[in-house]
């Protein structure tokens, strides 16, 4: 059981980046995927922030399973689960207001894309 209570968060984050990865939703809903306003304002954003999030998952993911390998080993009994499942849920929810920053830097507050600086027509 220890081993279980160690890692149950981090697999379960790894699992959401996975799954988000590999079947993300198309078109903004509010059953799955991640859903920010800011995220459900069109398509073309709802498309990025899930490709963000599931990468920012994905590393909160391995993270937190890193974590969770040093805590099972170093930290017995009970502080040692508490520890593993803060980290692990700490770096999810890392994931959110990184996903909005680069939401924020790559749409306007309206949804459309950004233009990069030096890539207009002339030059």
């Amino acid at each position: 059981m220890r081993i279980l209570y160690c890692f149950v968060t981090a697999v379960f984050v790894l699992g959401s980046a996975i799954r988000q990865a590999v079947a993300a939703p198309k078109e903004p809903t509010a059953r799955s995927g991640y859903r920010s306003s800011f995220a459900m304002m069109n398509v073309a954003v709802w498309n990025e922030a899930q490709m963000i999030w599931a990468r920012a998952m994905l590393a909160a993911g391995i993270a937190g399973l890193a974590a969770s390998t040093v805590c099972y080993f170093l930290i017995d009994g009970s502080a040692g689960y508490l520890a593993s499942m803060l980290i692990s849920a700490a770096a999810a929810a890392c994931t959110v207001p990184y996903t909005e920053s680069r939401l924020k830097a790559t749409f306007d507050e309206k949804g459309l894309r950004k233009r990069k600086e030096g890539a207009g027509i002339d030059g």
